[in-house]
């Protein structure tokens, strides 16, 4: 099976600089990159995609809808991005990076870590673990697009590569800035 990770568009929120909300609607400054997007696939042999998956909110679906606005698509709830401390939405991208690579260096690293309603590396690793299962139930279908964030398709990822070994450790020293994909951007992984 093919798997064609799309990460949603830019948002308006991105473009400003500060971190998205789970209401971020997509910037038409930047429609030209869903239409490169477009492009690719219809260039890749006219892939035939045997499902059409996407993320819950709204920057996946109104990204999902430019893309495939004719195909049926399947929304499954547990494909979003990583749910991050509530004080940390909308604020300005350096404060974001601050807190993470400064203030909770550490405290990061343990997979049950939580602050202020924000989702553990092990409640996310349980939702990429409930979409390989739904994946595995799919075996027939040789190609799938799924349309999601950027930092659950890394630990899509990580989790594809390495198993029940993949860990925090993992994640934050290997993977996560070295598997990025852009805004409007396709990562091809054959599982």
């Amino acid at each position: 099976m093919n798997l064609y990770l799309i990460r949603h568009g830019k948002t308006t929120q991105a473009s400003s600089g500060i971190a998205q909300d789970k209401n971020a609607s997509l910037d038409p400054n930047y429609f030209y990159l869903l239409e490169e997007t477009i492009h690719k696939i219809h260039k890749i042999n006219k892939i035939d995609f045997g499902e059409i998956i996407s993320s819950p909110l709204k920057r996946a679906k109104e990204t999902t809808k430019f893309i495939f606005p004719k195909q049926k698509i399947v929304e499954l709830e547990y494909i979003y991005e990583y749910i991050r401390p509530k004080f940390l939405d909308g604020v300005d991208r350096n404060r974001l990076v601050t807190f993470w690579e400064i203030e909770n260096k550490k405290a990061k690293y343990d997979p049950n870590w939580k602050l202020d309603g924000s989702e553990s590396f092990n409640e996310i690793l349980k939702r990429v673990k409930k979409l390989v299962d739904y994946l595995e139930s799919k075996k027939d279908s040789k190609n799938i697009a799924i349309i999601g964030h950027g930092t659950f398709f890394t630990h899509l990822y990580g989790y594809l590569t390495y198993k029940d070994n993949y860990n925090t450790k993992i994640f934050f020293d290997e993977l996560k800035d070295k598997i990025q994909i852009d805004n409007g951007e396709i990562l091809k992984l054959k599982i």
